[in-house]
């Protein structure tokens, strides 16, 4: 069994622990475990050995810092392009009226089948279907911008309420009407769920399911 210099040493030269952790280890006082490790021929040695480990360190923990807030400046950025978006769309839709088609259609949702080739909503004909009612509706952005809207409005409630994860939105308002939505830690920024899609046909369903999942963290 090593007695107490003995242990004293290894938890300092093996272990590598510091004076005052090995003096609530040992329970014995600081100025005594620093008396006896100057003893040791390797003390100069290990403090060297230290010092290059806490400058590798700090060098480590600065990158990180560099990256941290790096990272936090694009996502303030991509957060400003989406209330760009947010209020390009607000300004749209204060201009337009809808079309009592498209009501009709929003209440009577599983009556119509998209058509993607023709883009537009076209009648189930084996419901029946009387002459008031529209055969087909064209699909109209200014909906998909209703439900972009909602979306944005939920993803900026997550990131005022979330203290853990926040949700990134990238949008692109081409022919293609890509959406991505990245919901990451706030921690390490790691992933959480990310998913992409393009808002063709269907965007009501589509957005309902993205703003579930983001309801679902606040």
């Amino acid at each position: 069994m090593k007695n107490p210099k003995e242990i004293i040493i290894d938890l300092f030269y093996i272990e590598h622990l510091k004076v005052k952790e090995i003096a609530e280890n040992v329970n014995l006082s600081s100025a005594y475990i620093t008396k006896i490790i100057k003893q040791d021929a390797r003390y100069n040695s290990e403090k060297l050995y230290r010092k290059n480990l806490s400058n590798k360190k700090r060098k480590i923990d600065k990158n990180k810092y560099i990256k941290n807030k790096r990272e936090l400046k694009r996502i303030e950025d991509n957060y400003s392009i989406v209330q760009a978006q947010h209020n390009q769309a607000s300004r749209e839709l204060s201009k337009s009226n809808h079309l009592s088609n498209e009501s009709y259609r929003k209440w009577n949702y599983s009556a119509y089948k998209y058509n993607s080739s023709k883009r537009r909503y076209e009648f189930d004909e084996k419901l029946g279907r009387s002459y008031d009612i529209p055969k087909y509706i064209k699909e109209r952005w200014i909906d998909m911008e209703e439900k972009l809207l909602k979306v944005f409005e939920v993803a900026n409630t997550l990131n005022e309420k979330q203290d853990n994860v926040y949700v990134q939105i990238t949008y692109d308002a081409n022919d293609n009407k890509n959406l991505e939505i990245a919901i990451r830690s706030k921690k390490d920024f790691s992933y959480v769920e990310r998913c992409e899609m393009q808002l063709k046909g269907n965007y009501d369903m589509k957005c309902n399911n993205i703003i579930n999942v983001l309801e679902s963290y606040i």
